[in-house]
């Protein structure tokens, strides 16, 4: 059945993407954040690559204006792009540097191809929706499963994609959490914003059933910083204490033990092996500071055992150890770079947005993905998630968002409407074109 499903909806919406590129990439990002391939027999089928080709020729026929926005983040990813090839030329291990970086500038094209492509608010909705749908199968499951199974197991993602480790899958959620509440805020249908308020509590309690202290970590902190962002402190406050404290309380004590863990990090040998693979990573920007070791460096027993003979191969778990291991100094500063600028224009929309009612949507956006942000680089620090494509995603859709905000409300308003039209009903729900009421209550 899910395989009929799956060839049904690949069938119907591919073909959109010659028409109109904006639903290509839509069915792109599905395809990348979710992997629904994976789930069926149809795992080595390329369907990323056809959802690609088929954007692509779309783009090269259709008649919109192509052009990156008009501020700096696509240059520097651009950039990014550039070393990442330079440092995959120098690599210590070419033999598995080279198909990692196939893979990543995947990642880096369908980040750019969102900032030509998604150029109004409705195709941005539309993204918005797709990441979170994606990231709620796994959230809607995995919270169902900790309440049926009292939290005795770990969440799982699927196996052999990157949510197959439950640090990373808790992070992905941990990411998506805040874009929930972005649809919530927007949506005009009391049903959808009952449905996201439960999606958002059943996320909470998925990120605790990963067993992962990453996420743990980073969970609280992100959660703090979006109660310092809303408006009705008070009223988040008191629903987020009734809300999580249960949650914790429901876990069982093997969970409890796992994350006091965290106190003595001294005693625990994964905590331990991650501080020596940062130091790893320092020891590979040492000797090599311009290009690093090249993608992989740190799964390559050759390269390893040239620093540490009797350890075995492990990830950097830390974005940015990874950047600069990979990387090196330069890299390290360009992926800062990237995430920098990502928050500046998040910051310059809120600025932008305050007192323009009209575009109180883009203020929710920009506000939600610096709360997603935050979440990424909290308990990206812990993980080997560098590449991670949801959040090149986000990155360009807030470069895309500060264009949009600059522009005539007026001027988008007919082709805002057009792409409403065309697209899927989910997709678009909570719309308003320029000038209709938005939901009423806003926390």
């Amino acid at each position: 059945m899910r395989a009929l499903a799956f060839i049904a909806t690949l069938l119907a919406t591919l073909p959109l993407g010659f028409v109109a590129p904006y639903a290509g990439v839509l069915l792109w990002c599905w395809l990348s954040f979710l992997n629904p391939h994976q789930l069926i027999f149809f795992s080595g089928l390329p369907v990323v690559y056809m959802a690609a080709v088929v954007t692509a020729v779309g783009l090269v026929m259709s008649r919109e204006p192509k052009r990156l926005p008009g501020n700096l983040t696509p240059w520097i990813l651009l950039l990014f792009m550039f070393w990442t090839t330079v440092s995959t030329m120098f690599a210590l291990e070419p033999i598995s540097a080279w198909p990692e970086w196939n893979q990543d500038e995947k990642t880096f094209v369908l980040a750019l191809t969102i900032m030509v492509v998604m150029t109004n608010r409705v195709r941005l909705h539309a993204l918005v929706w797709v990441i979170v749908l994606s990231v709620a199968y796994f959230s809607l499951k995995g919270g169902i499963f900790v309440l049926v199974t009292g939290g005795g197991s770990h969440v799982q993602g699927i196996e052999g994609t990157v949510t197959g480790d439950n640090n990373n899958l808790g992070l992905i959620m941990v990411m998506s959490w805040p874009l929930v509440n972005y649809l919530r805020l927007n949506s005009g249908s009391k049903s959808i914003r009952l449905g996201l308020a439960a999606l958002m509590v059943l996320t909470i309690v998925a990120v605790l059933g990963t067993y992962s202290r990453g996420a743990f970590l980073a969970l609280f902190p992100m959660l703090a910083y979006f109660w310092w962002k809303t408006k009705r402190k008070v009223v988040i406050g008191i629903i987020g204490v009734i809300a999580i404290v249960p949650a914790v309380a429901f876990m069982p004590q093997k969970w409890v033990d796992r994350m006091n863990t965290i106190e003595t990090y001294q005693q625990d040998g994964s905590a331990m092996s991650r501080i020596q693979q940062w130091g790893f990573a320092l020891s590979l920007a040492h000797d090599r500071p311009l290009v690093g070791g090249g993608f992989n460096a740190a799964q390559s027993r050759l390269v390893v055992r040239q620093y540490y003979p009797d350890e075995v191969v492990r990830a950097y778990h830390s974005i940015w150890f990874q950047s600069l291991g990979d990387h090196g100094v330069p890299g390290l500063l360009l992926f800062i770079s990237i995430g920098l600028f990502g928050w500046r224009n998040a910051s310059v929309v809120r600025r932008a947005t305050r007192s323009r009612p009209e575009l109180a949507w883009a203020n929710d956006l920009a506000t939600m993905s610096q709360v997603s942000l935050a979440g990424y680089f909290l308990a990206g620090s812990l993980l080997s998630m560098a590449y991670y494509d949801c959040y090149y995603a986000i990155i360009a859709m807030l470069a895309v968002l500060r264009d949009v905000v600059s522009k005539p409300v007026a001027a988008v308003a007919r082709s805002e409407k057009r792409d409403a039209v065309m697209l899927p009903a989910p997709l678009t729900s909570g719309y308003a074109a320029a000038g209709d009421q938005l939901p009423a209550k806003r926390a």
